[in-house]
């Protein structure tokens, strides 16, 4: 077969959700295991961040993905569902999974995964899982399809738990009420593996505090300890001004550090240092890569980004999916993943570049501007 046929086998022989609906649903990891097992437990063989919640998964899993390309890891990264390519749902570093390699999987497999009668997300997890470990990524960021407990990517054991927020999705599948959804997607919370929460308030919070008192696992709320950080969204012309604003800064320090000099030179070099700290050059450079795009951006500032982290996600809804994406990078940063600040300010500023990143408030056009 060839890729177009395999697709059409795809979706014509295992049972897919977005065309199907409740018959594709199959709770429970039997099928999963028997896979895993099957293709020798790939997922074994890297690491991996899960991330679940109704809705922000996609944008925390591809900034915390492009953040980490951009601190040397080779990333793997799942997410579903796809807008245009099925292979956009497994990528390597941003690459979609290679035509052939989804078609040879299907034509050495199709033998044993038939009998089985696997969902469609069950088998492309499968595919997936295989795929990292034979292209041997460092860390793999895999997105929960749907709900937590039963979600066939529950048979990893991360490094990082993230659950981003609870709403009423899926409702016949994860139960009526906000507290039975949590009790789903808490399902994820491992033995001893850190969490970190996006939203959370009341019944719903106290599911999450429980489970991981139950699972001992160390928990984090993402708008914990965050009173200071200040967001704001930039419209392309703001930024503008705002580059403009920062080199008269730079120019005025540079102009202070040169009498400093005058009068000691281990003083200026101090003040140097000083300046290199407060990443001032950075923001600037993630501001110009933004302007180079011609799109609006998100300031953070916070303790660690003085002048402001610069996002190329603009929408409003992105501010609570940063504090969430912010707490999980230093939780990596605490479990030894080397992260430095830098790397956040290319991440965030290249989200789309760096992991084919689609659909989030995306402007594909200008002169007009088309969302």
């Amino acid at each position: 077969m060839d890729y177009q046929n395999t697709l059409k086998y795809l979706y014509e022989s295992v049972p897919m959700f977005q065309q199907i609906g409740s018959k594709a649903y199959k709770p429970g990891l039997e099928t999963t295991h028997k896979l895993d097992e099957y293709f020798g437990h790939p997922h074994q063989q890297f690491k991996t961040i899960h991330i679940a919640g109704t809705n922000g998964k996609g944008s925390c899993s591809h900034t915390i993905a492009a953040v980490l390309q951009c601190a040397g890891y080779r990333v793997g990264l799942f997410t579903s569902p796809h807008l245009i390519d099925f292979r956009e749902r497994i990528r390597i570093n941003g690459e979609m999974i290679p035509e052939e390699y989804v078609v040879n999987f299907v034509e050495e497999h199709r033998a044993f995964f038939e009998p089985l009668h696997p969902s469609f997300f069950e088998l492309t997890t499968a595919m997936a899982f295989r795929y990292f470990a034979d292209q041997k990524v460092d860390v793999a960021v895999i997105e929960v399809g749907m709900g937590g407990r039963l979600d066939c990517t529950n048979i990893i054991h991360p490094d990082l738990c993230v659950i981003t927020n609870i709403g009423l999705d899926h409702t016949q599948y994860l139960g009526d009420t906000l507290t039975k959804i949590a009790k789903e997607k808490a399902g994820i919370i491992k033995e001893e593996v850190p969490v970190v929460i996006g939203r959370a308030e009341g019944a719903v919070k106290r599911v999450f505090t429980m489970k991981a008192k139950e699972m001992n696992a160390p928990i984090e709320y993402a708008r914990e300890n965050s009173r200071e950080w200040n967001m704001e969204i930039l419209t392309y012309p703001k930024l503008q001004k705002i580059r403009t604003e920062m080199d008269e800064v730079i120019q005025t320090i540079y102009q202070i550090i040169e009498a400093i000099d005058a009068q000691s030179e281990e003083q200026g070099n101090q003040m140097r240092q000083a300046l290199l700290m407060l990443d001032i050059s950075n923001s600037i450079h993630a501001i110009d890569q933004i302007l180079d795009k011609r799109k609006d951006a998100i300031r953070i500032n916070n303790e660690m980004f003085p002048f402001g982290l610069f996002t190329e996600l603009s929408g409003a809804y992105q501010f609570e999916n940063m504090f969430t994406i912010l707490k999980a990078l230093a939780a990596l940063t605490r479990l030894n993943y080397n992260i430095k600040p830098q790397n956040y300010f290319d991440g965030f500023a290249n989200v789309c570049q760096l992991t084919g990143l689609m659909g989030r408030w995306q402007k594909v056009h200008s002169y007009p501007d088309i969302i």
